[in-house]
């Protein structure tokens, strides 16, 4: 759940800062003509990301996360419920859905040739893995200079106040057939 200003809003898989807010963005515009197949969308998402990583600003941000304090600029900053995000990239190998945890995820400044290298090797089709600074945490109270945010897939703009992230437990319930 994230409480921003006078707003709620809950989310599933994941919320963040940075790089895919702006893929996200970029991605409603970009020619997508010559994309036949879920593996060429998916190619063009990842040739526009190696593209947004070479030349986005990295953005200061402040996090209280529980008792501890995180701070810096980054890349990317991506609050997780799940494993991946975006083009297929696994951001949190270890998150787990229902632990009552956020699996927080970033990339600094100083990760930025690495990452981008990470992305150009992955458009090359290696498969590779990429070191992630991270954390988890049951609530996190986020500060950060970027205007772009995402919630799971929707992009939130513009975004101006302090975001507070909270875990609810048992929230959603899913009915699943008896096997």
């Amino acid at each position: 759940m994230i409480k921003n200003a006078d707003t709620t809003d809950f989310f599933l898989e994941g919320a963040g800062y940075g790089v895919f807010p702006h893929l996200i963005q970029k991605m409603e515009s970009v020619d997508k003509s010559k994309v036949d197949t879920a593996k060429d969308e998916l190619k063009l998402a990842l040739e526009v990301l190696h593209e947004i990583i070479t030349t986005a600003k990295a953005e200061k941000f402040w996090i209280k996360a529980d008792d501890k304090i995180y701070e810096g600029k980054c890349l990317l900053l991506e609050i997780m419920n799940i494993q991946s995000v975006g083009p297929n990239l696994i951001l949190s190998p270890e998150a787990v859905t229902d632990d009552g945890l956020f699996n927080v995820v970033y990339v600094d400044e100083a990760q930025r040739s690495d990452f981008a290298a990470f992305i150009k090797k992955r458009l090359n089709g290696e498969e590779v893995t990429f070191d992630y600074k991270k954390f988890e945490a049951k609530q996190l109270t986020i500060d950060c200079e970027s205007t772009y945010m995402h919630i799971d897939d929707e992009l939130v703009l513009p975004l101006k106040n302090v975001a507070i992230l909270e875990v609810r437990e048992n929230v959603l319930e899913f009915l699943v057939p008896q096997s």
